[in-house]
Formats: structure tokens, C-alpha cells, sequence
């Protein structure tokens, strides 16, 4: 399993380590997933300098796709990394499809602004607007399947979204694997509020939400395909391409696209650690060049295959 991508990719100072063999393979997936969550955990030879926000998922599936042979140290760590975690308070979507969990005091936090006296924080009645748009559009207009069922793991049947501050890890959202295997139910950690100055800087706010639901939710439902590491790249490409059916009038893709297309002469496939190199994102671009039903009948074909491997 190798983190990164082959030779004359741009690389981080962890695949960089990892490559001269200064860390062993487990000791830099850890660091890897510890750059978005928690960068100040990262011995200071191994951080990077503050980037723009991505995704973290592919960290994730990468650490856990390590799991089989690992030491009982790194297998410990990963147990407490993937664990739910906690909120005082939880809501659900208007559509019942989604458990919203979130606090009102503490760093992750949410404003508890209630203009319209529902009981519930504003912010969390639009993400819950925003997750159920995003099912429909994914789920019941472009045929994707579900989501895999996780029991009641979260208090109940609905996927579960917990709300935290994530922009110390300059990361948009999670979406978390639960389980080994070809397939796992998951489940989603998005932003507070994404209005934390100098992170959420091309796309902040409410806009971010939205193609940030569209994005983690598209990696949710990729689970239920296939979750191999080795189709890390193809998840990226087809999640980001997601953002812009879902949301047209965002255009977050856009900051990618120069990641892609300065390299030409590289495989559509290629790339390096998600933490250093863009390119995963831009080639969405590759899915924009197909009309979005047509698109998604060739993308869930390919999940398919994927999962027939």
C-alpha cells in the first residue's frame, strides 16, 4: 500500500519521509490523517504549511485500508480516530434521512441562534435542509444507492452528521469508514459554521456547506460500492464532480482544475498524497465533459466494477 502517487508527483514532507524511508508506512498514514484533524499533534518536522482546505476522507480510507497487518499501537490509534464522537444534542433532517448531532458550548460548537423558534440552531436547520437536497438530487434523481445502513449506531436508523470545528485541520468535511472490507457504513463530520477567516477563503459559508454535503455524502454512498484505497482517486474526482451537479452555482471545483491541467502529460489516474498534491479534485474535470445522467450511469458502472474486483 503506498500513500502516494509515482515519482515526479508533487509530494508532503510525510510522503517525502515516508519515500526516503525516514517512517514506516503506518507511522505516515497516522500522520497523514493527524494533518487534518489535529495539525498540531504532527512532529514539527512533518508539517506542512497551511494549505487550502480539502477533504479529508482519503486520509481515512488509506489508514484503515493499512489496518490488516498493523501494529497493535497503530490499530489502537485507528480504533480511537474512527470512534463516533460525541454531542449533547441531536435533530433530525426535514426528510428523516439524517440525524444531525451537534453542541452548543465547547471549540465545535454551532451558533445557537433560533430565529424562528423551533428549538433547534438555525445553522443546524440548513444543514439539514442542505443534506436533504443532496439525497434527492443523489439518491432520487441520479440512482445511487443508499447509503449503508449502520443499525443505530448513531441513536437511530438515519445517517448520522456530527458538526464540530474543523478548520484547525483545514479540512471541508470527513467521511468516516467504519468497517474493513469491500463495503462499510459511515458516517460524516462537517464544519460549524465555514466562516473561520483565512481557511475558508474560495469558498466559505453557506456555499461551502453546500458542496461539502454534496462531496462527503457522494463518498458515503461510494462505501456502499467499494472503499479500497486504491480507488482513492477516482472517489476524489467523482465526489468533487458531485459539488457541481449538485450545486451549479458554486463552482468550488474551479480551484483545482489548475492542479490538472498544468500536468497534460500525465495519466488521468495519477497522483500524489491528497495532502500536497490537487490533482485528485481537478480531474473531475474528466466527468464534467459527460452530461450528469449519463455521467452517473458510467460512474456507478465503474463503483460496480470496483466492488466485483
Amino acid at each position: 500500500l503506498l500513500i502516494g502517487g509515482t515519482a515526479g508527483h508533487a509530494r508532503g514532507l510525510v510522503e517525502e519521509a515516508y519515500l526516503a524511508g525516514e517512517l514506516d508506512l503506518h507511522t505516515a498514514l497516522r500522520y497523514q490523517v493527524q494533518a487534518v484533524r489535529d495539525p498540531g499533534s504532527v512532529p514539527a518536522p512533518y508539517r506542512e504549511q497551511p494549505q487550502r482546505p480539502v477533504c479529508g476522507t482519503p486520509a481515512l480510507v488509506r489508514a484503515l485500508a493499512a489496518a490488516g497487518n498493523a501494529p497493535a499501537d497503530y490499530t489502537a490509534w485507528l480504533a480511537k480516530t474512527l470512534a463516533r464522537p460525541t454531542a449533547a444534542y441531536s435533530a433530525l433532517s426535514p426528510g428523516g434521512h439524517f440525524r444531525i448531532h451537534y453542541d452548543l458550548v465547547g471549540a465545535g460548537a454551532v451558533d445557537g441562534q433560533d430565529a424562528d423558534g423551533n428549538q433547534r440552531p438555525d445553522y443546524v436547520d440548513v444543514v439539514g435542509q442542505t443534506l436533504e437536497h443532496v439525497w434527492a438530487a443523489e439518491v432520487g434523481q441520479l440512482g445511487f444507492r443508499a447509503p449503508p445502513d449502520d443499525g443505530e449506531l448513531g441513536g437511530g436508523p438515519e445517517y448520522d452528521v456530527y458538526l464540530t470545528d474543523l478548520a484547525s485541520g483545514r479540512a471541508y468535511g470527513f467521511t468516516y469508514p467504519e468497517a474493513r472490507g469491500k463495503t462499510t457504513h459511515s458516517y460524516i463530520l462537517l464544519d460549524n459554521n465555514y466562516t473561520d477567516a483565512g481557511v475558508y477563503v474560495q469558498t466559505s459559508g453557506l456555499d461551502a456547506l453546500r458542496v461539502t454535503a454534496a462531496h462527503e455524502f457522494n463518498h458515503a454512498l461510494q462505501f456502499g460500492y467499494y472503499q479500497g484505497s486504491d480507488g482513492i482517486w477516482w472517489q476524489e474526482a467523482t465526489a468533487t464532480w458531485m459539488e457541481e451537479v449538485v450545486y451549479p452555482e458554486v463552482d468550488d471545483y474551479l480551484q483545482y482544475l489548475s492542479s490538472f491541467l498544468r500536468s497534460p502529460e500525465k495519466s488521468l489516474d495519477s497522483a500524489s498524497s491528497f495532502a500536497s498534491d490537487y490533482r485528485i479534485y481537478g480531474a473531475s474535470l474528466f466527468a464534467h465533459f459527460l452530461q450528469p445522467r449519463s455521467a452517473a450511469v458510467a460512474i456507478r458502472q465503474v463503483r460496480e466494477e470496483y466492488g466485483r474486483a
